[in-house]
């Protein structure tokens, strides 16, 4: 109903940004660590101002996070200054998991800005974020653990009708032709 009331540049531009999420959810690891490597230097050639030595969640997750990711998904060829913070290259993937939810949460979209990259990069997890996709591989979600990812995915869909077990696939943004009129 609410997409009704949107323009159609608008419907055009969420219908290309479900297109994008759906296109890097079926990725190979090889080729996400590569597209997860683009984003994240895209948005930090649009901020120079994040360094890798600053202690910011938009700094950490785009320096260090992102690349980390990326090497454990296969990617070999990183730039200076990625991947140089040693606590987070020393994380178990549920810590790094763990992290990187964490920063997802906190980090300001409108600091960042609002380019294809940095709309992608920190998309909701429940709506598709190629971050979580790629934890998802390294280190699937564990009941009981400290999990920011999965128990927002899992709240979104119980609330959608869809069952999950704290992995986003496409079928959890399908849940407006299940649902019913609760709202």
């Amino acid at each position: 109903m609410f997409r009704l009331a949107l323009s159609p540049e608008t419907r055009a531009a969420l219908d290309e940004h479900r297109r994008t999420i759906d296109r890097l959810y079926a990725l190979t690891d090889r080729w996400l660590a590569a597209e997860l490597l683009r984003l994240s230097r895209q948005v930090r050639q649009a901020n120079p101002q994040l360094q890798p030595t600053d202690v910011t969640y938009e700094a950490r997750f785009l320096w260090h996070l992102v690349p980390e990711i990326a090497r454990r998904l296969g990617a070999n060829s990183f730039l200076s200054n990625e991947r140089t913070d040693a606590a987070i290259v020393m994380y178990t993937p549920v810590r790094l998991r763990e992290h990187a939810g964490y920063a997802l949460g906190n980090m300001s979209q409108q600091f960042l800005g609002r380019s294809a990259a940095v709309i992608t990069l920190l998309n909701e997890p429940c709506n598709g974020n190629p971050v979580a996709f790629a934890l998802d591989r390294i280190s699937p979600p564990i009941p009981g653990t400290n999990d920011p990812i999965a128990e927002s995915i899992i709240e979104i869909a119980d609330r959608r009708g869809v069952q999950s077990t704290g992995h986003w696939t496409p079928a959890m943004n399908q849940y407006h032709r299940r649902a019913s009129s609760a709202f």
